[in-house]
């Protein structure tokens, strides 16, 4: 994290950021350029112009951040910025949380919005912020997805992507053209918030349905484990039914808490690095993981199909023990 920066209102999950009163874009810690730069190759005792080709720098350091084709159309993080005050015009809101990760690859500004923030779901308190992402290494397209904190434990959960709470499609891809996408993306923002309702309908849904220790267990196995059983998953599993049944504010009762436990697992336990936990759960796997499994959760038929997976691989494994012994 030599050149990012990770500028918040209050303190985060992750511990990695500065906390500050207000957050502006001049201090956000996003208050850079980048630009394209002409490639050159070694060409005798000259040096000859890379055609179809450019690089991405950051202006201010000059680190190179992406050497895309000239198609590739720069998204500034001014622009993001002037984004999320355009589609948010007449609606009380504060930036909460800014930031970059690998190098200032890979930009977030997260949002909160006055009376759409905060949920209670089963006794537990959520708070809601509208994120937005892109990257300056043409890994993924501008987008804005919205993403859930339960604050017993801060597990995260980027609600909006899954597919049963109906994706938004607020993605602005780095092409030519991309303003017009653009605008079509601020008059959005408001079918996001439909979905959110809808995301905590869901979470009630799964509060009310039973789940057995013996059931999470499979289903866990079958959702992690692959052709064989192996170690590192029969670890991760044993982890979560933990996390399922003695995790912050869970019980071991039911479907809610056992993607409580999952959620818990991938936001703080996946790895011990911070800075790599929180770039996979923003940009990478462990996100995906999380909205997998909430969207398996809300399938009683592709639930049953997990667990009959997973019953099939711990029946496995316990014939390989025996034979072993």
């Amino acid at each position: 994290m030599k050149f990012d920066k990770i500028i918040s209102l209050e303190k985060c999950w992750h511990g990695l950021e500065q906390i500050v009163p207000e957050i502006k874009f001049d201090n956000s810690g996003l208050d850079w350029t980048v630009e394209k730069r002409q490639l050159f190759i070694p060409c005798g005792d000259d040096h000859c112009p890379v055609d179809g080709w450019q690089a991405v720098v950051r202006a201010d350091n000059h680190l190179v951040l992406n050497i895309p084709k000239t198609t590739y159309s720069i998204i500034q993080n001014s622009r993001v910025w002037e984004i999320i005050e355009n589609a948010l015009v007449g609606v009380n809101h504060k930036v909460a949380v800014t930031g970059s990760l690998q190098n200032c690859r890979k930009v977030f500004i997260s949002v909160s919005i006055d009376g759409k923030q905060d949920y209670v779901v089963n006794g537990d308190k959520f708070q809601n912020f509208l994120t937005f992402t892109t990257s300056h290494d043409g890994s993924i397209a501008l987008e804005c997805y919205d993403t859930s904190i339960r604050v017993v434990c801060q597990n995260t959960l980027n609600a909006s992507r899954a597919n049963k709470a109906g994706n938004v499609n607020l993605k602005v891809y780095h092409t030519k053209g991309n303003e017009f996408k653009i605008k079509d993306m601020e008059k959005t923002l408001e079918d996001l918030f439909v979905k959110r309702e809808e995301f905590y309908n869901s979470l009630e849904y799964l509060a009310n349905k039973p789940m057995t220790v013996e059931q999470a267990n499979k289903i866990l196995t079958g959702f992690l484990g692959s052709e064989e059983l192996s170690t590192r998953v029969e670890n991760q599993v044993e982890e979560i039914v933990g996390l399922f049944r003695n995790g912050k504010g869970n019980q071991g009762k039911s479907a809610y808490d056992l993607l409580n436990g999952v959620t818990e697992y991938f936001t703080h336990n996946a790895s011990d690095n911070k800075v790599k936990l929180l770039t996979s759960n923003e940009f990478g796997s462990a996100g995906e993981k999380k909205v997998e499994f909430y969207d398996l959760l809300l399938s009683d038929k592709e639930l049953d199909a997990l667990a009959k997976r997973g019953e099939k691989l711990l029946a496995q494994a316990t014939t390989v023990e025996a034979v072993t012994v």
